[in-house]
């Protein structure tokens, strides 16, 4: 089992918001990346801090999916696998896609034991179109929650409580975490998800451990790295599906194809598999804040070579934003910087 060799540096990365020739406001973030080993070439915080990683981790979640079977029953495409591992805005392809999966399942939308909200963004992209009142499929979670249905179904597994911990289902979920993620999490803090699932929390460092293995699944069992596969090319062939309009997963997705597939998680948490590179990726934004993850993400992507001036342009919007007033008009930026935490004390041996 790989483990995490622990950083010898004491660096982070620290995301400044600047307006004009201040800086405004400042958020610390933690950034781990992984190789297949467990070695961090990236540690700018701690790689054993404990972090819940919530939606982050949807697309190792949704592997017990993937592995059940119930693609071919029930006749899921790529569409389906991406909607698995969203954090969706309830736009409505989003909704769409969602009553056709019902439909496949014979399942109606108070099946779902995520809980309803209206839908993030509803009116993005395109014209507006009538809002339905809140249902189980709006929610953000849904698509995961079809998935997780899907599952049960296909294992004869009970379908009332599939978000409870003692449940066949989740339990499922805990063993392909440890696994991918190669830690015990016997003992690990437990909370429960927006959704309704049980949250872990996890060491940052087997996040991005766990994350490099999904990417480059070499070590894993075979049908469990067929299913890292699969999710990962459905992810890449139906990017909209994994969030939506104007949302950064979509774009980082849909851009950097085949390169990297991203997931972010609520409270400023962020998740990337880079196959080509064989490393795994996972970052906390300390202060829960989704500017600041968004902007250290793309950060480490740029760091590690792996944006082009193209990349560059298409993901402006997320790599080193600039602010702009209400005028229109430029007034600053949000830049990405490490920072040595040690600084202050380097004489004082």
């Amino acid at each position: 089992m790989p483990s995490i060799v622990p950083a010898v540096n004491s660096a982070r990365l620290v995301v400044k918001v600047r307006r004009g020739p201040m800086v405004e406001s400042q958020h610390a973030v933690a950034l781990i990346v992984s190789d297949l080993t467990g070695k961090c070439p990236v540690a700018l915080g701690d790689p054993e801090a404990l972090v819940m990683p919530r939606s982050a981790v949807k697309p190792i979640q949704a592997l017990v999916l993937a592995e059940s079977g119930a693609i071919g029953t029930y006749g899921l495409d790529a569409r389906h696998l991406s909607f698995a591992c969203a954090s969706h805005n309830g736009e409505e392809p989003h909704l769409e896609l969602a009553r056709d999966w019902l439909g496949r399942l014979g399942l109606e939308d108070d099946d779902l034991e995520c809980g309803a909200h209206a839908p993030l963004n509803p009116f993005t992209g395109g014209p507006r179109y009538k809002v339905e009142p809140a249902g189980r499929i709006s929610n953000n979670c849904s698509g995961k929650h079809l998935g997780f249905l899907s599952a049960c179904l296909q294992r004869s597994w009970p379908l009332k409580g599939y978000i409870k911990a003692r449940h066949e289902l989740q339990q499922a979920i805990l063993g392909v975490m440890e696994q991918v993620c190669a830690t015990d999490l016997s003992g690990a803090p437990m909370g429960v998800d927006g959704c309704g699932i049980p949250t872990l929390g996890l060491p940052l460092g087997h996040m991005a451990l766990g994350m490099a293995r999904f990417g480059l699944p070499q070590d894993l069992p075979s049908a469990r790295a067929d299913a890292c596969q699969a999710l990962m090319q459905a992810v890449w062939d139906q990017p909209f599906f994994i969030a939506g309009s104007d949302r950064c997963c979509t774009a980082v997705n849909a851009q950097m194809r085949g390169r990297a597939l991203v997931k972010v998680g609520a409270e400023g948490v962020y998740c990337a598999a880079l196959p080509e590179l064989g490393l795994g990726l996972a970052l906390k934004a300390q202060d829960g804040s989704k500017r600041a993850a968004e902007t250290a993400l793309l950060w480490a992507l740029e760091h590690l070579g792996l944006l082009t001036l193209q990349d560059r342009s298409a993901l402006a919007a997320f790599h080193a934003p600039l602010v702009f007033n209400s005028l229109g008009e430029e007034v600053g930026q949000i830049i990405a910087e490490p920072k040595n935490a040690a600084a202050g004390h380097q004489h004082h041996h």
